[in-house]
C-alpha cells in the first residue's frame, strides 16, 4: 500500500513524503525524508493520504501504528469528519452509532478539491465540503436553486453554518436535515468515491432506511450534481421548528414550480422532510398541481395530498393528530412562497 504525499509527525518535527505500508510496517520513502529513508515508523502520528478514497489527497488524522491495511479504516472504528458540527455532539452524548469509534479521519484540508460551487450550461456542481454559508451566499445557487440557499440559511447558528458542510449534512443521514428536501426536489445526484472507484446515483437512492445510507466500505461523498431547473421555474422552502432560530426542523418542505407563458403550472416538485422513512417527492400532490393556475385552494389540496401519502406510508400514530395539519400547512407555505403568494 502506497500513501502519496502523507504528512508524518515525529516528536516536534514533521515531514511530507510518500509512505509505504508493507506487511503491517510503515516505511517512509521519498526525497523529503532523505534523512530517514526506509526507516520504520511505529510511533508516528500524522495526516495520511489513503489512495482510492478520493481522486485527490484525503487526509486522515490517526496513529500510524494502528494501520496495517486499508481495511483497517472501514470497520466502524473510524469516521471521516469535515465540519464536525454533528458528530462531535453525538460523541459527547454517547450516541450508539459511535460506540466503537477510535479516531476521526479529518478531511478539512481538502478545500481546493472538495469545496466549490460551479456550473455549466446544464448542471450545478457542489463539492461535499461546501459549507452552508457558502451555499447561502452563492450567486450560482441564488440564480438557479434559491430554495437550497434559503434552506441552508436556516441551519443552526452562523457559527454552525460557517463550519458545517453539505456533505456532512447528508452523510450524517439525519432526516431533519434542512438542505435535504431541496436536494431531493431538485433530483440531485451524488458522486461517491471509494477504494472500488467512483459511482453516481440519485441522492434519494442512497438512503436505505431511517438514518442509514448505502455507502460502501471506505466511500466518501465527493460531489452533488444538480440539473438546472427548467426555464420559468420558481422555488420555495418552509420549516417548522420549536423556535424561530437555532432550531432543528420538526417538519420542512421544499417545492419547485415551473410555469408556462399563460401562468399554468407545467411541472411541480414537492419534497417534504421528516415525514417518510427515506426522503422522497410526493408524486400524487405534484400531479394535482400540473396544468393548473396557482391558488390557495389548489395549494391546500396539495398539502392534503401530501398528508394522505404520509399516513399511507407510516400509518396512524399518536403524533398524527398534530402532524397531519402541520404537514399540510408547511407544504402550503412552501408552494405559496414559490408562487410569490403572500402566506
Amino acid at each position: 500500500m502506497i500513501i502519496k504525499g502523507g504528512k508524518i509527525v515525529t516528536g516536534t518535527e514533521s515531514y511530507i513524503a510518500d509512505i509505504k505500508i508493507e506487511d503491517g510496517i510503515i516505511k517512509c520513502i521519498g526525497d523529503e525524508l532523505s534523512a530517514l529513508p526506509g526507516e520504520e515508523i511505529t510511533d508516528a502520528k500524522g495526516l495520511l493520504v489513503l489512495p482510492g478514497a478520493i481522486d485527490a489527497h484525503t487526509h486522515f488524522d490517526m496513529p500510524c501504528g494502528d494501520i496495517k491495511t486499508s481495511d483497517d479504516f472501514y470497520y466502524g472504528t473510524r469516521a471521516a469528519v469535515a465540519g464536525g458540527t454533528d458528530i462531535m455532539v453525538q460523541i459527547h452524548e454517547k450516541d450508539r452509532r459511535w460506540k466503537n469509534l477510535k479516531c476521526l479521519l479529518d478531511i478539512t484540508y481538502l478545500d481546493r478539491e472538495l469545496r466549490y460551487i460551479t456550473e455549466d450550461e446544464e448542471n450545478i456542481y457542489i463539492g461535499s465540503l461546501a459549507t452552508h454559508t457558502d451555499i447561502e451566499n452563492s450567486a450560482v445557487i441564488k440564480e438557479n436553486l434559491l430554495f437550497l440557499g434559503v434552506a441552508s440559511s436556516t441551519v443552526g447558528s452562523p457559527q454552525i453554518r460557517n463550519r458545517g458542510t453539505i456533505g456532512g449534512s447528508i452523510g450524517n443521514a439525519f432526516p431533519a436535515s434542512d438542505p435535504l428536501p431541496a436536494l431531493i426536489a431538485a433530483d440531485a445526484r451524488v458522486r461517491l468515491l471509494g477504494p472500488e472507484g467512483e459511482r453516481e446515483l440519485l441522492l434519494k437512492e442512497l438512503y436505505e432506511g431511517k438514518g442509514k445510507l448505502g455507502l460502501k466500505r471506505g466511500e466518501l461523498i465527493r460531489e452533488f450534481r444538480i440539473k438546472k431547473l427548467p426555464e420559468g421555474s420558481v422555488t420555495g422552502f418552509s420549516k417548522l421548528g420549536m423556535r424561530k432560530a437555532l432550531a432543528i426542523s420538526r417538519l420542512n418542505c421544499a417545492a419547485a414550480l415551473t410555469f408556462d407563458k399563460e401562468g399554468r403550472i407545467t411541472e411541480a416538485r414537492i419534497s417534504p422532510g421528516c415525514i417518510f422513512i427515506t426522503p422522497d417527492r410526493v408524486e400524487r400532490a405534484e400531479k394535482l398541481l400540473t396544468g393548473e393556475k396557482p391558488s390557495e385552494e389548489l395549494f391546500e389540496a396539495a398539502g392534503r395530498a401530501v398528508s394522505e401519502v404520509m399516513i399511507e406510508r407510516t400509518g396512524i400514530r399518536w403524533s398524527t393528530e398534530y402532524k397531519k395539519p402541520a404537514v399540510e400547512e408547511i407544504v402550503f407555505r412552501a408552494l405559496c412562497t414559490a408562487a410569490g403568494m403572500e402566506v
